[in-house]
């Protein structure tokens, strides 16, 4: 049993929308490409599923209320800026949304909180942020950016989890009813 409520949310939803297609834990790992200890862990509970798998889940189930469940899920504030972030760290623990405000924090912890960065640089570092942030919006709307080759996540100035979907998933749940 998880002590992570979200996990348990997840899960709950999960559940419903594989029983609604008629999939077990195996079909699913089969279907997304994963392992199926991952599939049993999202199923119980016991660990909130990633925004690239969850994706993954929700190509192989048709189910993009999934992945929006997940997003919210992981959305939380940054501990040095306050904006929102997606946390795609595995055990989702992330403080920041990005490397600079994890850098930030850090000088200020080392400096005795004395290293402050001036208004202005703060505020630029934001309005880009902010502007990126948009743009990613305007290409990739789902939350998730499914461009590899884009010039924002080449450079990892993008905190836009990537999609680690690679294929289209062939139709596997489809069921057949025989009549005679």
């Amino acid at each position: 049993m998880s002590d992570q409520p979200q996990a348990q949310e997840f899960s709950r939803a999960l559940r419903r929308a594989m029983a609604h297609r008629g999939v077990n834990q195996k079909m699913l790992a089969a279907a997304m490409g994963a392992n199926i200890g991952s599939v049993g862990h999202w199923y119980r509970g016991s660990r909130l599923i990633t925004p690239p798998n969850a994706d993954r889940v929700a190509e192989a189930l048709d189910w993009p209320a999934g992945l929006a469940l997940v997003l919210r899920l992981r959305t939380k504030a940054c501990a040095d800026c306050g904006r929102d972030f997606v946390d795609t760290w595995r055990m989702g623990k992330a403080l920041y949304c990005s490397k600079v405000c994890q850098n930030r924090a850090h000088n200020l912890r080392q400096r005795g909180g004395k290293a402050a960065l001036s208004q202005r640089r703060l505020s630029r570092e934001t309005l880009f942020t902010e502007t990126l942030d948009a743009f990613c919006r305007s290409c990739e709307p789902p939350g998730i950016c499914h461009t590899p080759e884009c010039h924002w996540q080449v450079s990892k100035l993008s905190r836009w989890p990537l999609s680690r979907m690679t294929a289209p998933v062939l139709p596997v749940f489809v069921k057949v009813r025989v009549v005679a």
